[in-house]
């Protein structure tokens, strides 16, 4: 936000309250050529005010910004304790810190993502500022494309393919937590293969797990169907506060080239020479290939040793 846009005020109408007041406003502001004039807006203009109206005082831009990005708030959402803020602001600081406001650290644990916006402020935003506004509007929407490819992680020691079907019982509470925040949203969530600790690490490769089905049991605990997608690599990571746990990726999408027919069977022979290859050099450290051989022969096709 630049310093000319913070310096702009809008003079602000006052309705009259009392129809005797309010008669002689209405008759004085009609006499006098049909009201007072508001200064400031976009374009710095003075136009007409509806007869009826006084004024009462200017509005600059910086009572509208937003306490964490410091500028003209957009979308508005309201926490429990009164203050506002852009809700990608919101969403993202109460993703990646802790459950408090980040003006006066009180509690909070709304749905920033969902949670409804402040009309007023709206109303006032787009009234006094409207070219402002629209330009974060349009800054904010680019933001929230990116929301799709932030998702909470699901550890587990097996290996998944795109396509392959996914079964889960989830019972720790960190998993409760993902599963009653996905089925709401966008229904996906990673699936991450991790063999030693659970912990996500920049560069790892997972499958996006997308829920097909889910039952909820009385204690909380669920039973889910989901599908495996596309792969993806992790960009970046972290743990949300007051989840028992919950690792959240920002991740990059990795598409599968499809290779042509001819392609495809020469690298399956390649792969499986690879293999024969891997076999062969295993039995042999642990002192089995001779045995093999003497039981079964030699590898078919003359496989190189």
């Amino acid at each position: 936000m630049s310093g000319s846009e913070h310096e702009e005020n809008v003079v602000l109408p006052r309705t009259d309250i009392g129809s005797s007041a309010g008669g002689e406003s209405a008759n004085q502001n009609s006499e006098a050529g049909g009201g007072v004039e508001i200064e400031g807006g976009e374009s710095g203009e003075k136009v007409d005010a509806p007869s009826g109206h006084d004024e009462v005082g200017s509005l600059p831009m910086s009572v509208l910004d937003c306490p964490i990005c410091l500028n003209l708030m957009c979308q508005p959402v309201t926490t429990p304790c009164g203050h506002s803020f852009c809700r990608t602001c919101l969403v993202s600081s109460l993703r990646k810190n802790k459950k408090q406001c980040p003006s006066c650290r009180s509690v909070c644990h709304i749905q920033a993502e969902t949670h409804s916006e402040s009309i007023l402020l709206v109303n006032i935003a787009r009234a006094c500022f409207p070219a402002v506004y629209e330009k974060r509007l349009a800054e904010v929407e680019a933001e929230k494309e990116g929301w799709e490819l932030t998702l909470p992680i699901f550890f587990f020691n097996d290996t998944l393919f795109p396509f392959s079907p996914l079964a889960l019982h989830l019972f720790e509470p960190r998993y409760r937590v993902m599963i009653n925040r996905i089925v709401n949203a966008s229904r996906k969530f990673a699936y991450l293969p991790s063999f030693n600790g659970y912990e996500a690490r920049v560069g790892e490769i997972g499958v996006i797990a997308e829920l097909q089905n889910v039952e909820f049991l009385p204690d909380g605990r669920a039973h889910l169907q989901a599908s495996c997608r596309e792969r993806y690599k992790i960009l970046e990571h972290w743990v949300e506060d007051g989840t028992q746990g919950l690792h959240w990726c920002k991740v990059e999408l990795l598409p599968d080239e499809a290779e042509g027919e001819e392609e495809g069977a020469e690298a399956l022979k390649r792969e499986a020479e690879e293999c024969g290859r891997l076999f062969e050099g295993m039995m042999a450290r642990v002192g089995l290939l001779s045995d093999i051989e003497a039981s079964h022969g030699s590898p078919p096709g003359g496989a190189p040793k």
